[in-house]
């Protein structure tokens, strides 16, 4: 196996690769790497790490202390353990586990058939918010819901004189409201469709203000499309918190102000929002 060694230079921080040496002479205390080019580097001690002998899927070098995963699926951090004479792989998510250590040998097989399905996607000493649990699950959020293209609503409004168009309460038997559309019995509901990013809602009539303070209870039912039109989730119960835009949210009103061309004030749209709705098992 090639014997090589990685740590942060000490003069600007840049990762360095090369022979590990230790000077240990008076005065003269020190750890260095010297490259393949002759260039000799003190190195900060505590980012040192060996290379392991095995390339990542790119046929990069992975060394002790990088982390290891499948795009955002099984992350691993690499390390030397003492106590197993070995490199050793451990899950992100068992790293602080009060019950169960964490690292194992992988044997010979596991990096054939599966490990070289791995990438080094960071290292624990640049990257330390990979080493939580909880950066991955964010990042799978992000990655899942950057298609979410528009919410569609079908909220039933108990009364709809709680909105107010240029100014004017609604009517509540005949509401005027831009989007309300009959029930196909005896009510209307109320259907904008409101693009995700610019909380610009689509069929809205121009040149119209509202001032939406609608109670809604759990009949909120919303249809989430991607990107190509295609209905990606359909959730009916309460009202979550991202309709109701800058205000407090106890799950009964759909509170918002929109514009004269359809934009609601103060639209958010982040994914702590957006997983509420696509979490929901209803």
């Amino acid at each position: 196996m090639e014997i090589l060694f990685r740590a942060k230079a000490e003069h600007d921080g840049q990762w360095v690769e090369g022979d590990l040496i230790h000077y240990n002479r008076p005065r003269c205390e020190k750890v260095t790497i010297k490259e393949s080019s002759g260039l000799e580097s003190d190195v900060a001690e505590e980012t040192i790490g060996q290379y392991i002998g095995l390339k990542d899927k790119n046929g990069k070098r992975i060394f002790d202390g990088d982390i290891i995963a499948i795009g955002l699926e099984y992350p691993k951090l690499v390390a030397f353990k003492d106590n197993r004479a070995a490199f050793c792989t451990a899950n992100i998510q068992d790293l602080k586990s009060e019950w169960l250590y964490p690292w194992g040998v992988p044997a010979d097989d596991w990096w054939r058939d599966f490990g070289k399905k791995f990438e080094v996607v960071g290292n624990k000493y640049d990257n330390p918010e990979m080493l939580e649990p909880q950066w991955w699950k964010e990042q799978k959020c992000k990655k899942s819901y950057s298609n979410l293209a528009q919410l569609v609503l079908s909220a039933g409004v108990r009364y709809w004189e709680d909105g107010k168009l240029n100014g004017v309460r609604d009517d509540n038997e005949h509401p005027k409201m831009p989007c309300a559309i009959s029930d196909g019995k005896d009510g209307y509901i109320w259907k904008p469709v409101i693009d995700i990013k610019t909380g610009e809602v689509k069929n809205w009539e121009l040149g119209i203000t509202a001032d939406i303070h609608y109670k809604v209870c759990d009949e909120c039912g919303i249809s989430v499309l991607d990107n190509d039109g295609h209905c990606v989730k359909e959730y009916c119960g309460y009202v979550p918190e991202i309709l109701c835009c800058g205000c407090e949210n106890d799950g009964d009103y759909i509170i918002m102000h929109i514009d004269a061309f359809g934009k609601i004030d103060g639209w958010k749209h982040d994914d702590y929002l957006l997983h509420e709705i696509m979490k929901h098992e209803g």
